[in-house]
């Protein structure tokens, strides 16, 4: 079975594209709650379209490809919440505009120190196997919680929290639904994370990054795929002496 731990040729797109929406998604929030700054999330969506490209038809990098879909998935709900907190403080609870955004800045102040923590923190497990620099991810059934279990107890706890001193909506349940899915996802993928940062710093001593196991598959199909050999020409050209 094919992961974006070891991706073939259509994982990898399909991972990529897929996280691009994601992405999108989420940032949206921002634009709509803040209607001034749409030019910045115009500036954001042509950034991360040019890295989805580079994702799907150049990076040979395992740790920058790895890290990027995965946090694009993590982020996206943590941001998603954040936004929709926004609205709901605004509307549904009748807060002024700073409250709203102190509650926003918050969520996303939180989401950034809980991968901060995880990743900075000892690993006690490596989670991947390699073959000279190639990497695939070693596959270990949980034993611990699952991310389901810790997204229910923490919305759970926290809806109860918010009924005890303020009206509960359905809005702020989802709210907090969509943060413990950023959360749980963190503590889910904690030796992912922690592992990759291994690989990262490993890395640093190597001729060559660490790559794909399906790599030559991946060469392959992107020697396939039109815009891929567009790309390749481009860097090609680019490289070429006298250029």
């Amino acid at each position: 079975m094919t992961t974006m731990y070891d991706p073939d040729p259509a994982t990898l797109k399909k991972g990529a594209i897929t996280a691009f929406f994601f992405v999108m998604g989420s940032a949206a929030f921002g634009p709509a709650n803040f209607p001034d700054y749409w030019w910045l999330y115009g500036c954001f969506t042509v950034l991360i379209f040019i890295h989805t490209l580079y994702l799907i038809y150049r990076c040979e990098s395992f740790t920058t490809f790895t890290l990027s879909i995965l946090s694009s998935f993590v982020f996206s709900f943590g941001f998603a919440a954040a936004g929709l907190a926004h609205v709901v403080l605004l509307k549904d609870m009748g807060a002024s505009g700073a409250e709203a955004t102190a509650v926003n800045a918050g969520l996303i102040v939180a989401m950034l120190a809980i991968y901060a923590s995880i990743y900075f923190s000892a690993s006690k497990f490596f989670p991947f196997c390699m073959t000279g620099n190639r990497v695939s991810r070693t596959w270990v059934q949980s034993t611990g919680l699952s991310a389901g279990l810790i997204a229910g107890v923490g919305t759970l706890a926290s809806a109860a929290f918010v009924d005890s001193v303020s009206e509960l909506t359905s809005s702020a349940v989802a709210v907090m639904g969509t943060f413990f899915i950023c959360v749980a996802l963190l503590v889910y993928e904690r030796h992912a994370i922690r592992g990759l940062r291994t690989l990262r710093s490993q890395e640093k001593s190597m001729p060559t990054p660490y790559t794909f196991m399906q790599i030559d598959e991946i060469r392959a199909a992107r020697n396939r795929w039109w815009l891929g050999r567009l790309f390749k020409w481009l860097a090609s050209w680019r490289e070429s002496p006298g250029t």
